[in-house]
């Protein structure tokens, strides 16, 4: 659940993955403003995820599981450990 200081401003997500069709799906078939999105970041690995983690202030991460480069369950872990505000949500095709 997202924290109550979250509900009324607009968020950013990163959606992670290296499928680049599922990105781009998931990019096209949300209306992202419509539910209070204002930016949304794409990564293909672990690497350009934790770069833009570390960047930009990101709500929601979508993961996949298996990446050619790091793993969503690797992802997950460093985000734990950096202790970042992030919901997450983990995909596996």
């Amino acid at each position: 659940m997202l924290s109550s200081e979250r509900k009324n401003e607009k968020m950013n997500v990163l959606i992670v993955d290296d499928d680049k069709l599922f990105i781009r799906k998931v990019l096209e078939g949300i209306d992202w403003e419509a539910i209070g999105v204002s930016r949304v970041f794409s990564a293909e690995d672990m690497q350009q995820a934790c770069r833009i983690l570390e960047t930009f202030s990101i709500a929601i991460v979508v993961t996949d599981v298996e990446m050619a480069r790091g793993n969503g369950l690797e992802l997950l872990n460093w985000i734990s450990e950096k202790k970042l505000p992030v919901e997450t949500l983990v995909v596996s095709g």
